[in-house]
């Protein structure tokens, strides 16, 4: 008997999955949450939003590109110490050679074996150093470029949370509702339409983008011999 093989249906037409339904609450559970809209960030970030798998895929390389950026500026930092001492030690050589010297004052002494070495010394100093600050700003830029892709979505869920706050109002019905917590919400709605706090986002929600780490204040390049 020969193996069966998957046949495409093509007399069959492709269904098309459903958008996920919204979460409706109940009237009085709306009026709930329209007197305490923290509490109504909270639900919708719970329940209602679905953050896009990209979101979560950004805010672990953000982590991960911080990390880098902080790690190049360390390197950075260390390899300009280095340059500083050797330039230290190429000085305090020509001081020496100099005030040995035999001859006039004015005389030009040429670098002997020891300087010469300390001068090739901060040569590949700084050729490591303009490299590590390189990478160093190519990390920047990425951190900034996806910091600027979580602020796009922290807006887009901003936008999507007050349409669906807004949307609560016409499912807390007055009428199901008691006369104190009808008076509740009749002045915490006409608080809000005067301006009303901003509340906090949950922990798990799109965040504020942090600072990009900043890259060293050194100038460069740096002179080739101090």
């Amino acid at each position: 008997m020969p193996a069966l093989q998957d046949k495409p249906a093509q007399d069959k037409p492709m269904r098309q999955r459903a958008p996920p339904a919204v979460l409706q609450p109940l009237p009085e559970e709306a009026a709930d949450l329209l007197l305490d809209k923290q509490k109504a960030l909270e639900v919708f970030w719970e329940k209602v939003y679905k953050p896009p798998e990209a979101f979560k895929e950004n805010k672990a390389l953000l982590k991960e590109k911080i990390e880098e950026a902080q790690g190049l500026g360390k390197e950075a930092l260390k390899l300009k110490n280095e340059i500083d001492v050797a330039k230290t030690a190429l000085l305090r050589l020509r001081t020496e050679r100099a005030m040995t010297a035999a001859g006039p004052e004015d005389t030009v002494v040429e670098d002997g074996p020891d300087e010469l070495a300390e001068v090739h010394t901060i040569e590949q100093l700084k050729g490591r150093y303009r490299e590590k600050t390189a990478e160093l700003r190519r990390a920047k830029s990425d951190v900034e470029g996806i910091q600027r892709m979580l602020e796009q979505n922290q807006a887009k869920v901003r936008r999507e949370f007050e349409n669906w706050f807004a949307g609560l109002r016409g499912r807390a019905h007055m009428s199901r509702l008691d006369e104190e917590k009808k008076k509740e919400l009749i002045d915490k709605v006409s608080g809000q339409s005067s301006g009303a706090g901003t509340p906090r986002v949950p922990k798990d929600a799109p965040q504020e983008a942090q600072p990009s780490p900043k890259v060293p204040q050194m100038r460069l390049p740096l002179t080739s011999s101090g």
